[in-house]
């Protein structure tokens, strides 16, 4: 599959800030034997910050503007973005990591009279650098209070002791160097989405970090069905972090627009199927998620593709916006007619 296979969509920007961090006692130097793993799947993935319920403020404009605009979107950030990672993989004075994982958008229940309802399925997405294998507690216990301030990965047991269920359910062999929670937030009619930054753990770089201590993570999560069709390019763009930071979930702010969501299954074509006389639940909806991570203490080359998408996107985001205003206003007057 190529990498235009894989990349297309609704452009998602989501430039985050952060307040009141908490030092953690790390070096900036990379350390040996790393690897990003990426874990997909429902709010039990976020294990230290779940996502909450859908938002419940999804304003009227958001439905028919996305809908409107993802064909261009999709035409403008397909090419960018295969330019820019392309650029990107080139270039020796910043790190990327690129994860495919296969997971699924909606699963499948039969409630109480044996009828299917449709709830999502992928609810969280957790990226997570560092070193894995058998982890000792006993030495973690050690350098806990200044390597997890927050105690996002340790826990005290019935015995007093410290223990690290995190840790091992992520299969780490000691505290992560990179850590982010991205809940998926959906709109109450669950037809559009966007990422929303839950955790930003960032105990060591990857790269050499520049004289002004800051990096940035340029984080795209990427959407195709199995056939290759794209179905989203969700830009998230976290500038100027600080190593050696665990940044608390309200000290950040997000820019991250809505994004169309594949086409929800219908119920009643799995009723009619063996498979769905016979199951009480399943997942539907397949897709490939490919997640690209850049550690990078020079922005441009992700600006300029964000820059790239949105002025190729710009006539027809106006025109969604106009046609999506209009109708709003006409079934308003009709409204009050009546």
């Amino acid at each position: 599959m190529t990498v235009r296979g894989l990349l297309a969509g609704c452009a998602v920007l989501c430039a985050v800030a952060a307040e009141n961090p908490v030092r953690a006692d790390v070096s900036s130097n990379p350390a040996p034997l790393t690897e990003t793993r990426v874990f997909a799947g429902d709010s039990n993935v976020c294990t230290t910050a779940p996502p909450v319920a859908a938002t419940e403020n999804a304003i009227a404009l958001a439905i028919p503007f996305a809908t409107a605009a993802a064909g261009k979107i999709v035409e403008a950030g397909a090419q960018e973005f295969s330019d820019y990672l392309t650029r990107t993989i080139a270039n020796d004075s910043t790190a990327v990591t690129v994860n495919v994982e296969s997971t699924y958008f909606y699963q499948l229940r039969k409630n109480i009279k044996h009828q299917w309802a449709v709830t999502p399925a992928l609810e969280c997405i957790a990226i997570v650098r560092g070193r894995f294998g058998t982890l000792d507690s006993r030495t973690l216990a050690s350098s806990a209070s200044k390597l997890d301030p927050r105690h996002r990965f340790s826990r005290v047991d019935e015995h007093r002791l410290l223990q690290f269920p995190i840790l091992k359910d992520l299969g780490l062999a000691d505290f992560p160097d990179l850590y982010l929670e991205l809940a998926l937030e959906r709109d109450p009619f669950d037809s559009v989405f966007r990422l929303q930054p839950r955790v930003i753990y960032y105990r060591q770089s990857g790269v050499k970090v520049p004289a002004d201590k800051r990096i940035d993570l340029n984080v795209v999560a990427t959407f195709a069905r199995p056939d290759g069709t794209s179905l989203g390019v969700l830009p998230l763009r976290l500038s100027g972090l600080q190593i050696g930071v665990d940044y608390p979930p309200e000290a950040i702010s997000a820019s991250n627009p809505w994004s169309p969501m594949p086409q929800r299954p219908d119920p009643a074509v799995l009723s009619k199927s063996p498979l769905g006389r016979q199951a009480a639940q399943l997942t539907v909806t397949p897709v490939n998620l490919t997640v690209t991570v850049e550690e990078t203490g020079a922005p441009q080359r992700f600006l300029a593709f964000l820059s790239h998408v949105l002025a190729g996107s710009k006539a027809d985001l106006g025109k969604a916006a106009e046609d999506a205003t209009r109708q709003i206003l006409n079934a308003q007057s009709k409204t009050r007619a009546q």
